[in-house]
């Protein structure tokens, strides 16, 4: 982390001598509170909370005309995820190294109903093009669309909550898609603090566009052909192929120079 921070401080001072080269360049700094949460396309997943998180990082805004601008950046989103309620129980980190193996061993070694809390990590690369008002007074509307973001995953780490198993903080970087891909746009106002800076404060939505599961888990599915002399079929193991998109809400606060 020190590494990542490190590097964000180091690109941020790179802009600042870039921006004072080139023309209609402006770069800045971020620090914005993020809520996140996991969503699927199979209504036996359940998202029962979102996390809380921020994002720090820099910004830059290259301005096209007085109005337009086009806006990139680098970030460190901390914190982001959700927690996931499955109906049907079954193997959902079979590539993780857990704390016990008895987590991801055999059929079903998580039960039906369990809670999966994901907490991820990302080094994130925006791109979008910002629509300005006229200044008016010290103050400065605009919109923000459409911004596509690049997500590069950090660290995984997840909390299981089934049953007798109860655990948290393992592992489970091996079953999270390492990139991770969102849409989004935002809304706000610059507040002039000087000739050549202003404060930025927005509100931003993001959603995502790919599946943040490697999708190599599996699932224990009422078996339908059971048989009542038979005690060992009760269940019948499936793919576990939803597609889990993970979006957010951000309240961007920066400042530019």
């Amino acid at each position: 982390m020190k590494k990542l921070m490190c590097s964000i401080l180091v690109l941020f001072c790179l802009n600042t001598i870039v921006s004072a080269q080139v023309e209609n360049l402006r770069v800045g700094m971020q620090l914005s509170p993020t809520m996140s949460w996991i969503s699927t396309d199979d209504n036996l997943i359940n998202r029962t909370s979102s996390n809380i998180g921020i994002t720090l990082g820099a910004l830059a805004e290259y301005e096209m005309t007085e109005k337009i601008s086009f806006t990139g950046g680098v970030g460190l989103a901390f914190n982001k995820g959700g927690t996931l309620q499955h109906e049907h129980g079954g193997n959902f980190f079979p590539d993780s190294e857990l704390s016990d193996d008895k987590y991801n061993t055999g059929e079903k070694p998580l039960p039906n109903g369990v809670k999966l809390k994901y907490k991820l990590q990302y080094v994130e690369v925006p791109m979008g093009i910002k629509w300005k008002t006229e200044e008016k007074g010290d103050i400065r509307y605009f919109a923000e669309a459409p911004i596509l973001t690049i997500g590069m995953r950090t660290q995984a780490r997840g909390d299981i909550d089934g049953g007798d198993v109860l655990t948290s903080k393992e592992n489970i970087g091996p079953d999270v898609s390492f990139f991770n891909f969102q849409i989004g746009a935002g809304v706000g106002l610059e507040y002039a603090i000087s000739e050549s800076s202003s404060l930025v404060g927005g509100l931003y939505f993001n959603a995502g566009l790919t599946d943040i599961t490697n999708n190599a888990a599996t699932k224990a599915i009422d078996n339908p052909d059971q048989a009542p002399s038979n005690p060992n079929d009760d269940y019948i193991i499936v793919s576990e192929d939803s597609r889990g998109r993970l979006s957010s809400i951000t309240l961007r606060i920066a400042i530019m120079f």
